[in-house]
């Protein structure tokens, strides 16, 4: 068949042997102890993201790909067309990495320097696609690879949120293959008005965490 072989033992047996050694390889580190339990990022694999629309699913996805860039280097190819336009993405992105918002009115509005200051690293780190042309088709094929940058543990991860007006968002994990390199439950992650962040609670005292490397 046209475009298609067929597998022979010499083509797979080095890759055989580094499947089995790193069978419970957990992927990098996002930033948040009570993720890491249940998720962590590792090139190759894929993560299935699933939630109402609105549900903070994009926003928890760039979350942990900035994580990723400002611990690992890593540079991503995206493209969400549901979040807006190139400029409305890439202001998304630098709100994460500086925590400032793009709200003239809030009290940590972004600066004119901060902006300049970041949008060189956001467009190093991040290849943000836009689509000029209404009947352009794209498949992950055409990516040539592109689809390993949106990565992760083998698992299916779900967004809640009660409406759009509820910081508080659940994120569910569920395996959906035998090895997953995490845990299947939930955690409980916030709009911030700086960032995403996680709250650790120790009785009566409850702390602000933000992403940080390990």
């Amino acid at each position: 068949m046209k475009g298609f072989e067929i597998t022979q033992a010499g083509d797979v047996i080095d890759k055989l042997f580094t499947y089995r050694d790193k069978y419970h390889e957990k992927g990098k580190y996002l930033g948040f102890r009570a993720l890491h339990e249940h998720y962590s990022m590792s090139l190759g694999n894929c993560t299935d993201w699933s939630g109402f629309p609105m549900s903070g699913k994009t926003q928890f996805l760039m979350e942990c790909l900035v994580n990723t860039s400002l611990m690992y280097g890593w540079k991503h190819l995206v493209y969400f067309p549901d979040v807006g336009s190139n400029v409305e993405i890439i202001a998304d992105l630098i709100h994460k990495v500086t925590g400032k918002t793009f709200d003239p009115e809030k009290k940590n509005a972004i600066t004119d320097q901060e902006i300049t200051r970041s949008i060189d690293w956001i467009t190093q780190h991040f290849k943000v696609l836009t689509k000029r042309d209404v009947k352009a088709k794209m498949t992950p094929f055409d990516l040539k690879g592109g689809s390993e940058w949106i990565n992760s543990g083998k698992c299916q991860i779900t967004i809640h949120r009660e409406d759009i007006t509820n910081n508080i968002v659940d994120v569910y994990f569920n395996k959906i293959k035998p090895r997953s390199n995490g845990n299947v439950g939930r955690i409980q992650m916030y709009f911030d008005i700086e960032k995403f962040v996680y709250y650790d609670e120790v009785g009566i005292h409850r702390t602000k965490v933000y992403a940080q490397k390990q």
